[in-house]
């Protein structure tokens, strides 16, 4: 029996062990698709279900359409990887809006109100609307994931890998130029509906009949005639 343990042993010694860190045991756990006056602040959390699962590097985040969400890049991070560690994909506008540094940048957008997400290393997805047995998303709440398995729509608590909680604030400024200009009414050198503006550089009327043009020199004629007659 001896001679069979060492046997068994040795076989094992000679089999491969894969190793340790990887991104298998993943899932989904939070969905967020901005608030009415952000809809672009999209975010979604993963939570780790074993340890050493931060082998994100090169993985995605896609839709149902095949559209990306987001992408973890080449050499991507991540501090923890205990059981229950967090991982938070989302886009710029959902960082400001949160105040937290998510641990990838999302470039895409969720679809809203239903759809399918999927995370591609683990297979975990999540359909939600009319086309799965979760619940739409709402602007303003997130689609959360409880202990039990469950999803219900409650307040966004997006945390990332360094266990930071994001707290809901307000929209930042558009990151690809600004907002839109205000709308400050109408234009003041631009004179009442119907007004016809005058160039005054060429002596003309913009939109009317120019000076010199033979209307007016016919009404300029009869004008001279008239007061010679009343002299």
């Amino acid at each position: 029996m001896r001679t069979t343990g060492l046997l068994i042993a040795g076989a094992l010694a000679l089999v491969p062990v894969p190793a340790l860190a990887s991104c298998h045991l993943m899932e989904i756990v939070e969905i967020f698709a901005g608030t009415d006056d952000c809809p672009d602040a999209h975010y979604l959390v993963l939570r780790m279900t074993a340890l050493a699962q931060d082998a994100v590097q090169g993985t995605s985040i896609t839709n149902l359409d095949g559209s990306t969400f987001g992408a973890f890049a080449a050499g991507t991070t991540l501090a923890n990887a205990e059981l229950g560690s967090n991982i938070l994909m989302a886009t710029a506008r959902a960082e400001g809006l949160f105040g937290i540094a998510a641990d990838g940048v999302a470039d895409g957008l969720l679809a809203f109100p239903e759809g399918r997400v999927t995370y591609s290393c683990s297979a975990d997805a999540v359909l939600y609307g009319s086309i799965g047995a979760e619940p739409a998303l709402v602007r303003g709440m997130a689609l959360k994931k409880d202990g039990v398995g469950d999803w219900a729509l409650g307040a966004p608590t997006p945390v990332n890998n360094a266990n930071q909680t994001g707290t809901l604030g307000t929209c930042p400024p558009n990151l690809d130029g600004g907002e839109p200009p205000p709308d400050e009414g109408p234009d003041p050198d631009a004179g009442e509906p119907g007004e016809t503006a005058t160039d005054e550089g060429c002596g003309c009327r913009v939109g009317g009949a120019p000076a010199g043009s033979p209307a007016w020199i016919a009404l300029l004629a009869l004008a001279a005639l008239a007061r010679r007659r009343r002299s």
